[in-house]
């Protein structure tokens, strides 16, 4: 079993006012609820050294992070800047170094087959079919 987790306080959260909305809070939400979905999901998808993988709709790097540190070159897309912002400043505090860009998940900016590895902690919860059809397509398993 994990680690226990702590609740998250309200200066974690933010308000809810602010432009961002609940994006501002979403790195807090994921470091309590979801640690160690990364780690799975990485050693499910086999990345390694190497290996060209995209980690989509990112959010701040839960996966990305932890693949780019197998030496697999990753590219972390997600269509929140803030979240990029905060994955960036997570990464280097680790020592990951991976590519950060925005966009969007319902048009990948790959070519088909341009990857070897595309993965999704919680993507797949926002856009289900956009997402399977793009992923299965750059991941060069679909025509």
């Amino acid at each position: 079993m994990g680690s226990p987790r702590t609740r998250i306080t309200q200066s974690e959260i933010g308000h809810h006012a602010d432009q961002a909305g609940p994006r501002r809070y979403y790195p807090a939400v994921a470091a309590q609820l979801i640690p160690d979905l990364g780690t799975i999901l990485v050693q499910a998808c086999g990345i390694g050294r190497g290996d060209r993988a995209l980690d989509v709709a990112a959010g701040s790097g839960n996966a990305a992070i932890l693949a780019a540190l197998t030496g697999a070159n990753v590219v972390a897309l997600d269509l929140a800047p803030e979240l990029l912002d905060a994955g960036q400043v997570r990464a280097a505090e680790r020592g990951a170094q991976l590519e950060w860009r925005l966009g969007d998940a319902e048009d990948l900016p790959f070519a088909d087959g341009e990857l070897d590895v595309v993965m999704s902690c919680l993507g797949e919860a926002i856009c289900l079919d956009p997402l399977i059809r793009e992923t299965l397509l750059v991941a060069g398993f679909a025509t």
